[in-house]
């Protein structure tokens, strides 16, 4: 207590007391108003700022603004449904990488196998990592940049560095110089300048990079883009809005699962019949501070005029309700199903949830056709061919051979009806062995070599598989072990030898 109070106290304790319970309830306020900012503060601040109808409208060649990368960024780092939606897309995107296959000389496969482990300028992935990085940071940031360096030494010299568009030198100036791009005469990006680094204690500085020697990927959605936009733009709010209402949910049950009781004093009670705990219950003679706990077998006397009344916090309806079309609504503009984002298929049947996969499929294999395999693997085949070739790694013939890129394989829910669908087309005419083994995610002549080593081995070892016919145009083992006409299965003999059949 400071004068003031001890003063108030000596002429009048009640009116003493009053002003400490007020203060008590004011210190609350500040705690409750601090926890209210440090949460705030973990989610970003406020939201006013990335209002979307106080966001100015961006030309083609303008990227998105700081503060939504850097929301976004913190969304998907702490919102568990963000997370679930990212690896869906990742999985269904990249997942184990999109297989790039020479057609050329063994010596080039070898080559180009070799180089897969050391294709990352950082030494941290191979090169289907960097395809995970690279379309994540695109799909978060909008754009992301891969750069062409050469590293002397043992092996293929050329390595990828990937660079987010915040190492992009905006101080750079110049009459044709924007946000770190250098443009030609042809309206074209002909130079690129980066930072060193994002850290400066790793050095100031900028870097000079001609066009040629970058990929900037991104997708172009407007005709004169240059500069891409977050995939996840549309739903900055939507994420955050159902992750702050299943928090309030939380608390809400936390607060209905209190007991709480209320002490309540009536204005016709007589000042004089009431102790000096009167304004919040009983007395410990010790501590003179309320008596707030109950406990089984307890009997406390309430002065004149107090009563108990017990709190009942009411229910809010309407939580699954929202939470579900909260959720689709998310989905719906990060091009993905509920179902792969929330893992809920409570609702769905076989039908309905192949035909939905069968929509977010065709939407992933659009962006790889026209974004990822166009603009990244491409053009990385095109630059390890250039510097294979000057090297005297490849040959002119190898030089001029095509590669075969092979995005990942679409697990089946169904797998004999689509093996029976499969083997249909190509007895019709209308689809190739080899299409079909590459959308699983194999290449077709390892696949072949691989089957004729195995039936090879089979042979010298007097072992035959189900399915697996000893010559082309013999029956399969499976056929011969049935029963046949006279009720026997004969073995099948391959070069006079007995044959197990398995």
């Amino acid at each position: 207590m400071n004068i003031i109070d001890r003063a108030i106290a000596a002429f009048s304790p009640e009116r003493a007391l009053k002003r400490a319970m007020m203060r008590t309830q004011l210190d609350r306020v500040d705690q409750v108003r601090a926890i209210q900012t440090r949460k705030q503060k973990r989610r970003g601040d406020s939201w006013a700022v990335n209002d979307p109808s106080a966001r100015p409208v961006h030309s083609a060649a303008s990227a998105m603004s700081v503060v939504d990368r850097h929301k976004l960024r913190r969304i998907f780092r702490f919102n568990p449904f963000a997370r679930k939606m990212k690896a869906n897309l990742l999985n269904n995107l990249v997942a184990y990488g999109i297989t790039a296959t020479p057609t050329g000389s063994k010596k080039m496969q070898k080559e180009w196998r070799d180089w897969i482990a050391a294709a990352d300028h950082d030494g941290i992935q191979d090169l289907y990592g960097l395809q995970e990085l690279v379309t994540w940071t695109m799909l978060l940031d909008g754009e992301v940049f891969i750069v062409r360096r050469a590293v002397a030494g043992a092996g293929h010299p050329l390595r990828l560095q990937v660079l987010r568009v915040d190492q992009l030198d905006g101080a750079v100036g110049g009459l044709k110089v924007r946000d770190g791009i250098e443009w030609g005469e042809d309206g074209k990006p002909a130079f690129y300048h980066f930072r060193k680094s994002i850290d400066p204690m790793f050095g100031q500085g900028s870097e000079r990079i001609q066009a040629a020697d970058v990929i900037h990927l991104f997708r172009r959605e407007e005709p004169g883009q240059w500069r891409g936009r977050s995939h996840f733009e549309s739903v900055i709010e939507g994420l955050d809005d159902v992750d702050d209402y299943i928090e309030a949910e939380g608390v809400r049950k936390k607060l209905e699962s209190c007991f709480a009781a209320f002490v309540e004093t009536s204005i016709d009670a007589d000042p004089a019949d009431r102790g000096i705990g009167d304004q919040n219950g009983d007395v410990d003679s010790r501590s003179e501070q309320p008596i707030e706990a109950l406990y089984p077998g307890m009997i406390s006397y309430l002065d004149q005029g107090q009563t108990v009344k017990f709190g009942e916090p009411k229910a809010a309806g309407g939580f699954s309700d929202f939470l579900r079309w909260g959720s689709l609504r998310v989905a719906a503009g990060g091009e993905v199903t509920y179902e792969g984002m929330t893992g809920d298929l409570s609702n769905v049947n076989f039908s309905s949830f192949k035909a939905g996969s069968n929509e977010f499929e065709t939407g992933m294999g659009r962006i790889q056709w026209l974004t990822i395999i166009p603009q990244f693997c491409v053009r990385v085949v095109n630059w390890w061919l250039e510097d294979a070739f000057a090297t005297g790694r490849v040959g002119s013939r190898d030089l001029r051979s095509p590669f075969k890129h092979t995005p990942p394989r679409v697990k089946t829910i169904d797998r004999a009806g689509d093996a029976k669908a499969a083997l249909l087309e190509m007895q019709a005419g209308i689809e190739s062995r080899r299409n079909i083994i590459a959308e699983r995610g194999n290449d077709h002549d390892e696949l072949m070599e691989e089957i004729a080593a195995d039936r090879a081995a089979n042979v010298k070892r007097g072992i035959a598989f189900m399915g697996d016919p000893s010559t082309p145009g013999d029956k399969n083992a499976s056929d011969a072990s049935q029963p046949g006409a006279d009720g026997s299965a004969d073995d099948v003999s391959s070069g006079g030898d007995t044959t197990v059949v398995v």
